[in-house]
């Protein structure tokens, strides 16, 4: 019962062309999914920066050993 009303609250109607949870608090909605998916994303993007400088230090000895 409980997310049925949720649902209602946040689903666009035809009429106005909002939710009514826009109308009260003149905001878009952000779902969960929605911020896990944002929060998930920067995760993976911090990750991958703190990974290239150690990937191009790597590449740098490989390329020092290979002259050799």
């Amino acid at each position: 019962m409980k997310f049925a009303l949720w649902a209602n609250k946040v689903t666009p109607k035809r009429s106005i062309r909002v939710s009514p949870f826009e109308l009260v608090y003149g905001k878009a909605i952000v779902s969960p999914i929605q911020l896990a998916m944002t929060v998930a994303n920067l995760l993976q993007e911090a990750e991958e920066e703190t990974r290239a400088p150690t990937r191009r230090m790597n590449q740098l000895v490989e390329l020092q050993e290979s002259r050799k």
